[in-house]
């Protein structure tokens, strides 16, 4: 445990509100191996990027320091050919910042780094906007079997070198090195998961304000946050829990004679005294999970200027549940399909791709919105491999409501799924075999969600158009209920 660095071991939530606080500014931190150097501050975007078996929480201050010198790093860079800020000038910065800090906090010297000062070592490298990676090997995609390896979307960086990792990972997957996981029922498919993460900033397009204006100001948002508390709550008017039962220990004779005529009429009629009648279920927001889960390839086409009633209906969700101040993650789904064919085989692979646009601890700031906002840009971008696999989905979905519920107590669960785009049927998997051996394992996965997590569930959303057939036909008792129109 004690070679765990320090960095490592803090969340990246945490990180980033440090760097926040320290620079004054919205500030991202990334923990990664593949810079080329021990630290890089790219002040366009406002992010740091650490190696975090160099780096330490002391420089993680430092660099958040050197961000206030933001206005004066563009005036030096040249934006086109994109050079580095002079090295005489990054010294004078943080000897400048070093001596602050040590005013600031005068134990500050007891935290791990390497930026230290009098330690004889690199300086950090400080750019505007292209940041140069070294390339990946193969002993780092190897890892994607175990979990370890992450993808991530940035927004106002220029990666100079990424075509180099996707032909490697073309290279190994057809020499075989990458083994895909395979889905009992799908011999020819192989999946590989690769989360991902987005690095958006806070910065939101012109249109935004009039977006949120016009759909979160007016008294549309209001209706709904008051709708759906007083479903939870169960009446608008108060109405209590059933007063009686068919079964109990205690007898009401009040309704004894009832019950004779009911018996007369051939209706039951409880007349056995509730435990709970005095009772009324009160809203209590820390007792909500909220899961608002969509697959960013279903979106309808549209953008937020004159958007689809996809992207609004989203929206609206995320901030009802945040109106309700109830626990909620926001998941999107961007994922993959390809093949590649062989002398004697075509093979077709399956990428999952899920990534979290609000965890459970994030505040829903003007972050989570820039997030929403690139998943809806992502959504307009023709993609012929786009793909959509409910039961991949719901799977990952479980998860996060596992590793979620570990942490804390919940007694009511509501999911929201929106998944409509179809598998291809390139390879023949929307033929009945394929759609029922699809619902079934779904529905296997929901079933467990629910008894996993003891509680009331409500379910609401939309599924692939064949799917939602076959649901609707064979009365699947927790698939059926996504069930909302595809057309909503």
């Amino acid at each position: 445990m004690n070679n765990i660095p320090a960095l490592i071991s803090i969340s990246n939530n945490t990180l980033n509100m440090i760097a926040s606080w320290i620079s004054g500014q919205a500030t991202e931190v990334f923990l990664s191996t593949r810079i080329q150097s021990q630290a890089t501050v790219a002040a366009q975007s406002r992010t740091i990027f650490l190696n975090p078996y160099i780096c330490g929480l002391y420089d993680l201050i430092l660099l958040s320091r050197l961000l206030r010198h933001r206005r004066m790093i563009g005036n030096l860079v040249d934006h086109e050919e994109e050079k580095k800020v002079p090295e005489n000038q990054i010294i004078e910065w943080m000897k400048k910042e070093q001596k602050a800090l040590d005013t600031m906090f005068p134990f500050i010297h007891r935290l791990p780094g390497v930026f230290h000062p009098g330690i004889e070592l690199n300086l950090p490298d400080i750019i505007w906007k292209k940041l140069s990676l070294r390339s990946l090997t193969k002993e780092d995609l190897l890892s994607l079997n175990k979990g370890n390896l992450r993808g991530i979307h940035f927004q106002n960086i220029d990666i100079l070198n990424h075509d180099s990792d996707l032909n490697l990972l073309m290279d190994c997957i057809q020499d075989g090195s990458l083994q895909p996981e395979l889905l009992e029922g799908f011999p020819s498919m192989g999946i590989y998961t690769l989360p991902l993460r987005i690095n958006a900033g806070e910065a939101l397009p012109d249109y935004w304000e009039t977006f949120s204006r016009r759909y979160f100001l007016q008294k549309t948002l209001q209706d709904i946050v008051s709708c759906h508390k007083k479903q939870l709550e169960g009446s608008d008017k108060g109405i209590r829990c059933k007063l009686h039962k068919s079964f109990g220990i205690y007898l009401d004779s009040s309704r004894l004679h009832h019950a004779a005529v009911a018996q007369k009429c051939g209706i039951s009629m409880p007349v056995f005294k509730a435990n709970n009648k005095n009772k009324l279920r009160l809203y209590n927001s820390n007792e909500h999970l909220g899961i608002l889960a969509l697959d960013i390839n279903s979106l309808k086409k549209g953008g937020i200027q004159s958007p689809s009633v996809n992207i609004i209906l989203l929206c609206l969700l995320a901030k009802m549940l945040d109106e309700l101040k109830a626990d909620f993650v926001v998941l999107a789904f961007r994922d993959q399909e390809f093949f590649y064919e062989r002398e004697d085989s075509i093979s077709f692979h399956y990428f999952h791709m899920p990534l979290i646009l609000k965890d459970i601890d994030e505040p829903f700031d003007g972050r989570i919105w820039a997030r929403f906002d690139w998943a809806n840009k992502k959504a307009q971008s023709d993609s012929p491999g786009a793909s959509c696999l409910p039961m991949l989905q719901l799977k990952t979905i479980s998860e996060i409501i596992k590793k979620t519920t570990e942490k804390k107590y919940y007694r009511f669960f509501d999911l929201y799924y929106f998944g409509a785009k179809d598998v291809s049927d390139t390879y023949g998997y929307r033929n009945d075999d394929s759609i029922a051996k699809i619902a079934q394992e779904s529905e296997k996965i929901l079933s467990q969600m629910v008894e996993e997590n003891h509680g009331e569930w409500s379910f609401t959303g939309y599924l692939p158009s064949l799917l939602k057939e076959l649901a609707d036909s064979q009365k699947f008792k927790y698939l059926s209920k996504l069930n909302l129109s595809k057309d909503i």
